[in-house]
């Protein structure tokens, strides 16, 4: 025997594992742990550790079920009224696929599960498995045993109550049963004839297949990390979404604002420019009251202004047209002449100079 080599006793008959021949995803494609399951809501925690077991227990290194479909049709085609009969292996891959696959939607029943573990596992691994499987199989269904008929023992690995577990940790656990502890499902395959011819393993194998259960965790956590940011990001989007409607909403009030302040300050130019006109018309008033009574003093003067404001209220232009009409329905002295003709062209007391000094006579007075 060559120095360095591990041997595993296989048969010409027994499905040496080889590179899936079609192209496309194999049945572990995606499917690193029981959270990547398509259709998760439809199955419980419990379902998906049972699926996800079976799974890699019945795959190949290469994560196809390919040789369990091929001893499937070799072990049941031919025998009648079993649910494998007549059955080619695209045949089986469909039916297969709905309990055993990333789309799953139901665990398989019992007796299906026994048949694939019968045709798959070395004879003396065997009960272990199907104990294990059945174990899972209880919680799945929450039922005491899997069928009246089962006498076996039932047993749960270590990680039947983890709400997620991944390929590489049932990998690890399957290399506990496995010849040489190498952790690959390739080591189950069973050998169903008497002749067992010697067929080499390079050495190193082991810590191959060791690094590949090391490099799927790590892609695990990848994935996991991968996840957290990019819900992270999705975040941090919808708060800029956020943030540019409420800036778009402040240059709206912004710009409310502004034009509002544009408006009072329009509208304090024309209170000014009313204030203004409002003088002028109160020093037109003074100075016509003044001419109509020269001797009245300063006080009686004011007096009699502030009363023509409370008749007149509110006071406009059309008050001094009536002021006007008057004092040319009075006719008489020059001074009421004069008080007329000023009302009239609309003119400023500013515009009359004996006006002005006369104005400045009374107030000495």
């Amino acid at each position: 025997m060559t120095t360095g080599m591990t041997v595993v006793p296989v048969t010409m008959r027994t499905i040496v594992p080889t590179r899936p021949s079609r192209r496309g995803r194999t049945v572990l494609s995606g499917l690193d742990s029981t959270d990547d399951f398509t259709h998760a809501d439809q199955l419980t925690p419990e379902q998906r550790r049972l699926i996800l077991f079976l799974i890699v227990v019945l795959s190949d290194d290469f994560g196809s079920l390919t040789g369990t479909y091929e001893q499937l049709v070799a072990t049941y085609a031919d025998q009648d009224g079993h649910w494998a009969y007549g059955k080619t292996i695209t045949d089986l891959r469909s039916l297969i696929s709905k309990w055993l696959g990333k789309s799953a939607v139901r665990i398989p029943s019992w007796e299906r599960i026994t048949d694939t573990l019968r045709v798959w596992v070395v004879p003396e691994k065997l009960p272990d498995f199907v104990a294990f499987a059945a174990g899972l199989y209880c919680d799945a269904t929450l039922k005491d045993t899997p069928s009246a008929e089962y006498e076996g023992a039932i047993r749960r690995p270590l990680w039947a109550k983890q709400s997620s577990v991944t390929v590489a940790t049932i990998r690890r656990f399957i290399s506990a049963f496995s010849p040489d502890g190498i952790s690959s499902p390739r080591t189950l395959l069973r050998n169903r004839d008497d002749e067992e011819p010697l067929v080499p393993v390079p050495k190193g194998t082991e810590a191959a297949y060791r690094q590949s259960d090391v490099l799927l965790q790590e892609v695990h956590v990848l994935k996991v990390l991968l996840d957290m940011k990019t819900r992270t990001c999705r975040r941090l989007e919808e708060q800029v979404e956020q943030l540019e409607e409420e800036i778009a909403a402040h240059q709206s009030d912004t710009a409310h604002q502004r034009r509002r302040a544009g408006e009072h300050e329009r509208l304090r130019e024309d209170f000014l420019d009313l204030m203004a006109r409002n003088s002028a018309l109160e020093e037109l008033h003074m100075t016509m009251l003044r001419m109509l009574h020269p001797h009245a003093s300063h006080e009686v003067l004011n007096r009699l202004v502030a009363e023509q404001i409370r008749e007149s209220t509110p006071r406009h232009r059309g008050s001094s047209v009536k002021i006007r009409d008057h004092h040319r329905e009075l006719g008489g002295s020059p001074a009421r002449r004069r008080t007329s003709d000023l009302l009239y062209n609309d003119q400023t007391p500013a515009t009359f100079p004996a006006a002005s000094r006369r104005d400045r006579h009374h107030r000495g007075s």
